[in-house]
Order: C-alpha cells, then structure tokens, then sequence
C-alpha cells in the first residue's frame, strides 16, 4: 500500500480513534454544523452500516468540545463555539432481548454506566424513567445535556417475527424515550438514529418537536459518499485497484457505481428530478482495501426477517421491479402493520427511484447490483430447495442456453429447478413461476425486465443477451399457442426494433397441476 494514503476506516464507528489515527475520514462537518445550529431535536433513519454510529460519535466529540479532534476539518474553521456539553451515549445495538424484563435490564444496565462515569448516584427501586432524568438533570447543572441514542430500534427489529415480544419492547422504549418529553429545559441537542421509523414508539408521539430528517433534502447525503467525495478523498485507492485489476480507474469506478452507487434518500430530489445518490460507504471500504467486487453490506448480516416477512406476506420478486407506493406509505408503520414496502425501502434493498407529485406516489427501485445479486441469491435458496453450492452450476446452464438462443434447453433447466421444490412449497399463483424464472434470469447476468410495459400492454418478460432479445410470456391458463399469439397480437417486438437485435419471441404454458412448465414455443423475427 502507498505508505502516503491514510488508512481506510473499514468498519470503524469511532471519530476520535479516526483523528487520533492516521485514518481516512470523509468531511460531513459543515452539514453537521447546519444540523445542530438548526434543530434541538432530530431523528434519522438509515439502513444499517450506512454510518449512523459514525456520525453519533462525531457529535459526541462536537459536543464534548474536542476542538482538537476536528483540527483541518471545515468545522474547526466556522463560528462554532466550543463549549462542552455533558452527553448521554447509548447505542442499544447490543441488546437482543427476547422479553420486556430483559430489555428494561439491559436499559438499567447503560443507565448504571452512564451514571458511573459522570459519579452520579441512582436510586436502585427507582424506574428507568426517574433514573434517566435524574442523570440529565444532575448533569445538566454543569451545561444543557446532549443526550445521543443509536439503533433506538434495534431491540424491536432483532424481533420484528414475533409480535408478543415486539409489543413488549416497544411498550418499554415507548416509556423510557417518552421520559425525554418533560426535560426540554435540561437538553441541549437529543439526535435519536435507527433503521425503520415505528409509528407507536413515542419519540414521534412524545416528541412532537422532533424533526425527522430520513427524507430532509438537507440531509441527503449526511450518511455514505456522493460521486464527488468518492472521486476526491479516495483517488488513491481507485488508482491501486486499477493497477490491480488492469484496467483503468474510469473503469474502476464506472464498475464502482454499477455495485455501490445508486440510494437516494430525499424525496424533494425525487420531486424535482435532481439526483441526490450516495454509494454506500462500508462496502465502498472493503472493496477499496481487497479490489475485490463483492457483495460486502448484504453478507454482514442475513436479512432473515426480511426474507420471512416476503414469504409471510407471499410478496413475489418480481414486483420489486416496478413498485409504487404512497406518500403517506413510504415514512412509518405499525410494528404489527408492516407494509413490506416501506420496510424494504428503510432496510436499504429498495431505494427511490422518482416521485410522481402529482398522484403522489414513489417509484421504488433496487438501488445497485449489490443488493440486487445478493436479494435474488437468497430468495432463491428461500423459495427453492437449491443449495447455495448448486447455484453457480444452475446459472451457467442457464446462460449456456440463451447465450446459443435454446429456449428449449432453457426451459429444460427451469423443469428441473420446478420439479426440485416441494408440492408444499408451490403456488397456483402464476407470478409465484414468473418470479423465480426471473430471479433465475437475473442471476445469470442478463439485462432482464418483469412486467416490461408497452403501447398495448405488459410483457411477462424480457431478457437480452449480446445480441438477441427474448420476449416472454407465460400462462397458466390457455396454452404455449395462445402466449405467442398473444406477444404477436400486442406487437411486443415493437418496443425494441430500434435496438438493432433480433427478437425471439417465447410462448410458455406453466401447467399448475403438474407444478411445471409444460411447452413452449418459439418464434425469431
């Protein structure tokens, strides 16, 4: 490595140990400055490792009035004064508790801390709410108290499958963060950070002052890099990955956009069409210190939960590629509500793609190939008994098959994946072989499009390869005839003469009582 590069913070949450170190740290202070010069209390919701507890820790030190640490940041240069602020810290990533008994310990457990570490003494037959605000206004005799929280959420979400002890924890946070209602003469600043945003819990309730800033223009690009911080703090490492791979650093970071790039979190940037995307910021680092394309944010932690809300809700893939929702849909929902959605959207695996002012409704998208490779590959594993080692084998035949232009042998391949799943696991549903044809499909690597709309309607599916365009269309009820006429009548090909390619156009029956395809044909135009 160039011995002059600073380090890569590769999964590191503390600003001090950065400044201290001789560690690479992206300047957001200027916006951070706007942020507590303009708001007491403030809310934001981010996909996880996007760099919440980062920015947690840099107020923390701003707050505690470590000048030194920002020496050569924009900060250190403005009117800021630098007067420290006592500063309550809890991060409840930690705490999994599986009933409310085990989550108020837990809270006991960092008021205990907290206390401790400020010599204050706590009542131990007190509630957490009498103990938390007697710590605040102890400390608030020395100056107005900053209190911190990070992953507020994370004790609902580590059990967001079971609704008896989702309940209980939020009754417990609802409590405990309601007690912060009361105490606005003691409080300097109160920042709450989480993944979702749950509409019961009552720091949107209590606090009707709190500004949520998930969807603030302002804050935008507050968490991960925009293409131009990429570009002028990282040039270095591009350079060595391009060395690397041989290839050129344009290259590097085209490919770099392509697997990172692509979450926008403001909707005023939707409304007025300008982008606001950031590329996420923990699998830009690892990628930058391995040269390695990979899928780094997803295979931090299995989106179980995720994966079992879309079986619970028989929520099928292939939606994801055209979703609509509210305006009123896209902010909060009930713990016991969940609109899947919004939580694929606050969770980081969908991401806004424009908004329609007019009918008031998002336009959700998958934000990268990342998110996109990884989601498919698991949700494959989740609707299929494939192993994850029989994948790989099962895409090759796959691009084998439409790269030669074989639509019989890729059918041939599909049977044998249709014939694998349980009769259990099946749906009479036709988007239920629609989906998993097009998860297929997309893993293999091919440019595909569900629900491809035209003039006269919506294609099935549409993959392309290099040279050819293949337009699908199945049914579960009819035949393989009736599909192709179908494509041939609606004049599906229309759409994509100008692209130079020829067009094989697919007919395929899906016979659900034999839980499989049953024919097709096929015609070249």
């Amino acid at each position: 490595m160039d011995k002059k590069l600073k380090l890569l913070p590769k999964g590191m949450s503390s600003f001090e140990v950065m400044r201290k170190g001789n560690y690479l740290y992206v300047d957001k202070t200027e916006q951070i400055y706007n942020l507590i010069t303009q708001d007491r209390y403030c809310f934001l919701s981010r996909p996880r490792r996007f760099g919440k507890s980062l920015l947690v820790s840099t107020l923390k030190a701003l707050f505690e009035g470590k000048k030194e640490l920002f020496e050569g940041l924009w900060i250190a240069s403005s009117d800021y004064e630098w007067k420290p602020h006592p500063v309550i810290y809890f991060n409840l990533f930690s705490l999994t508790p599986t009933n409310a008994q085990e989550l108020e310990a837990g809270i006991g457990r960092f008021l205990h801390e907290q206390a401790t570490l400020h010599s204050i003494n706590l009542n131990p037959e007190a509630s957490l709410r009498e103990n938390f605000a007697t710590i605040i206004k102890k400390l608030a005799e020395k100056n107005s108290v900053v209190v911190l929280i990070d992953e507020y959420d994370y004790p609902i979400l580590a059990n967001i499958g079971n609704k008896l002890i989702t309940d209980e924890c939020r009754i417990v946070l609802q409590n405990f963060y309601g007690t912060l209602k009361s105490l606005d003469s003691y409080l300097r600043f109160v920042f709450l950070t989480g993944v979702t945003k749950f509409a019961k819990t009552s720091i949107f309730s209590g606090l009707n002052n709190i500004n949520d800033l998930t969807m603030d223009e302002a804050a935008a690009t507050l968490l991960g890099y925009t293409h131009a911080e990429l570009i002028n703090n990282f040039e270095g490492y591009i350079k060595q990955a391009a060395l690397k791979l041989d290839q050129s650093s344009e290259q590097i970071v085209e490919k770099m956009t392509e697997w990172y790039n692509g979450y926008q979190f403001s909707q005023f940037a939707a409304i007025k069409s300008q982008s606001a995307k950031v590329y996420n910021p923990y699998s830009i680092l690892l990628f930058l210190s391995k040269s390695v394309f990979s899928n780094y944010w997803f295979e931090t932690g299995s989106p179980r939960f995720l994966i079992e809300v879309m079986m619970q809700q028989n929520f099928q893939p292939i939606e994801l590629n055209n979703l609509h929702i509210g305006q009123d849909q896209i902010g909060a929902f009930e713990v016991d509500k969940i609109f899947l959605p919004t939580l694929l959207y606050q969770t980081g695996y969908l991401t806004i793609e424009s908004f329609d002012s007019e009918d008031e409704h998002y336009k959700l998208r998958i934000p990268n190939l990342e998110v996109e490779k990884s989601l498919f590959k698991q949700l494959l594993i989740n609707c299929t008994p494939l192993a994850e080692n029989a994948i790989g084998p099962l895409l090759s035949q796959i691009r084998k098959a439409l790269q030669h232009k074989d639509i019989d042998a890729f059918c041939e391949v599909l049977q044998g994946v249709f014939a694998s799943i349980p009769s259990s696991m099946h749906s009479h549903l036709e988007k239920y072989y629609q989906s998993i044809i097009f998860v297929i499909t997309k893993l293999a690597g091919f440019e595909t499009i569900g629900e491809d709309s035209t003039n006269l309607g919506r294609i099935d599916m549409v993959a392309q390869t290099s040279n050819t365009i293949f337009i699908m269309e199945f049914k579960t009820r009819g035949s393989a005839q009736e599909a192709l006429s179908q494509i041939e009548e609606k004049k599906y090909a229309q759409k994509y003469l100008v692209s130079g390619k020829r067009s094989m156009l697919a007919g395929i029956f899906i016979d659900v009582e034999k839980r499989n395809i049953d024919s097709r044909l096929t015609k070249t135009i």
